[in-house]
């Protein structure tokens, strides 16, 4: 399944002005008032624009919802590039394990509660790891994250071994927090969640 698409892209100063001020006036209404209250016809209230402008740009609302969490899933990684590098380095693998965990589970919630119905049929078009990945210039950056972990935690551990390892736990959560949110999206919000998810992801660990 794919998001929802703008109708075309902005080339001038005026129109990309217009678009920015539309996923503003969605940011706003999706927090003070709710999803309930997010219509075209509110939005272009809220901006002082036409409807008809709108739908220059934008052909539903969830075009515009869409748009708007490209934007959120950008600045959320932004946020916690440059502290993530830093922090990883000195981390074992099961603790770098578990930032990951509250990284995407906190993430995913966070989209939920703005617009619970949307996310929950359109998240995994906004991909963490790929996103992440883009942004820190590094190719399967948490894996990679896992297996440095692991050779410097295991003398004895093949290069291969931590590879094995780091993939099966972090595609492991990857893949646990998509069926959730397609099926029961309400866990994410507990907080024994993230242990659970730990101790499923972290079994194929070695011990020390």
């Amino acid at each position: 399944m794919q998001a929802p698409k703008p109708r075309k892209q902005p080339k001038q100063e005026r129109s990309r002005l217009l678009v920015e001020s539309v996923k503003q006036a969605c940011r706003e209404v999706l927090n003070n008032e709710g999803a309930e209250a997010l219509t075209t016809l509110h939005l272009a209230e809220v901006t002082g624009i036409s409807v008809g402008s709108l739908y220059q740009y934008f052909p539903n609302i969830e075009s515009v919802v869409a748009a708007l969490y490209e934007d959120l899933l950008r600045e959320y990684l932004e946020e916690r590039k440059h502290a993530a590098m830093v922090k990883y380095r000195n981390m074992n693998a099961e603790a770098a394990l578990q930032s990951m965990i509250d990284g995407t589970i906190g993430f995913h919630a966070s989209l939920l509660k703005l617009n619970f119905k949307f996310h929950q049929r359109y998240h995994r078009c906004f991909d963490l790891d790929k996103a992440y990945d883009e942004i820190a210039g590094v190719n399967k950056f948490s894996i990679s994250v896992i297996a440095n972990a692991l050779l410097s935690e295991h003398s004895n551990m093949s290069e291969a071994e931590a590879q094995r390892c780091a993939l099966l736990s972090t595609r492991c959560c990857k893949a646990l927090v998509m069926e959730i949110m397609d099926e029961q999206p309400e866990l994410l919000f507990e907080e024994r969640f993230a242990q659970e998810m730990l101790a499923i992801c972290s079994a194929v660990l070695p011990q020390k």
